[in-house]
């Protein structure tokens, strides 16, 4: 009901499950049959958290029914163990945040969800992939013909961990953490590669006063903007530089987010009968990115002063117009709550 007010375009949710037990078994095919054909799991942080044995049961359900399971994979265990040893050592501020993120915690966590896919044939997309070992075992899966499908975010992609020199480190704490300049160089290489990737969630914005709210890492929360700034910044980083096309830039940001959530034919291609959602690019500017040219619902752009050759000229969504050369025409409560079938696989293309 808040969506349907709220929503100037469609929309749809994931289910995030943390208990599992026979009554949210039994809800699985039970939202299937809603249209909610995705659900959402942790390996890490204790409120969310599900022990991989519990996972393994509800990937066997979710597979038996044709959904997909989209995981954030970091390893709990590790992180704690860091966590404890720099608190003991008096290394608590921001510059010591990756550090609390081992450098296997993601591959680790990776590796057994792979292998739960593997012996439940589930559909699987691991979220927010921000280590290069962690993509490269994604795309080995592919390689082996598991449906096992990658996630990764622009800050993965243009950041390395010198971010957490700065000073005001906090602003770009994120869970997992931005990684070293190889993890980004193996990310990119995976893209460019062709490997099956999606780019398209883990935005989560806070106020500057939120961000900043201590000087200890793990009071922060963990999160940045980024949606309105995805696309131009993946055309910049990508496109401009040759690593990508706009042909693969459209199918990691559209097409197989369409695929792999069960709105093929309707999202993610300009084809007859599908919905006439387009964003039309202009690619002939030069200005620097700035939170004041935003309209996000928050006082700052982690991206704040990169120097930009792309902007977003025209959003249209259901064939109107939503944004118009900056400027917001959207109007609440236009968007349609989605009724999603069941994903389609990727591995044939």
């Amino acid at each position: 009901a808040l969506a349907a007010k709220q929503c100037a375009a469609d929309f749809s949710f994931h289910c995030t499950l943390t208990d599992i037990n026979e009554e949210t078994l039994q809800a699985i095919p039970v939202l299937i049959k809603r249209g909610f054909t995705s659900f959402k799991f942790y390996t890490a942080y204790s409120n969310l958290l599900v022990p991989y044995e519990d996972m393994e049961r509800a990937f066997r359900v979710i597979a038996e029914h044709g959904a997909i399971a989209t995981v954030h994979a970091e390893n709990e265990e590790q992180i704690n163990a860091a966590i404890t040893r720099l608190k003991a050592a008096g290394k608590t501020d921001c510059r010591y945040f990756l550090e609390s993120k081992p450098t296997d915690s993601e591959p680790s966590a990776v590796r057994t969800l792979i292998e739960l896919a593997r012996r439940t044939g589930v559909r699987l997309l691991i979220r927010h992939v921000s280590s290069a070992e962690g993509a490269a075992l994604i795309e080995q899966a592919q390689k082996e013909g598991l449906e096992v499908y990658g996630e990764t975010c622009p800050h993965y992609l243009y950041f390395d961990e010198t971010v957490y020199e700065r000073e005001h480190a906090s602003d770009y704490i994120v869970n997992p953490p931005i990684r070293t300049a190889a993890d980004r160089a193996g990310i990119w290489r995976v893209l460019s590669d062709g490997t099956k990737f999606t780019i398209g969630t883990d935005d989560c914005a806070f106020y500057l006063k939120q961000k900043r709210v201590s000087d200890k890492f793990y009071e922060i929360p963990g999160g940045m903007p980024g949606i309105e700034t995805r696309l131009v910044l993946l055309h910049e980083l990508g496109v401009r530089t040759g690593r990508i096309s706009m042909r693969r830039l459209a199918e990691m940001t559209s097409y197989n987010p369409a695929q792999l959530y069960g709105l093929t034919g309707r999202k993610g291609q300009l084809t007859p009968g599908a919905d006439a959602d387009v964003v039309l690019l202009d690619t002939n500017c030069d200005y620097a990115l700035t939170a004041a040219q935003l309209h996000e619902k928050t006082d700052y752009t982690p991206f704040e002063g990169v120097p930009l050759h792309v902007r977003v000229a025209y959003t249209v969504a259901n064939g109107k117009v939503l944004v118009e050369n900056g400027t917001d025409c959207a109007v609440p409560g236009a968007g349609r709550l989605l009724q999603r079938g069941l994903p389609k696989s990727l591995m044939k293309e």
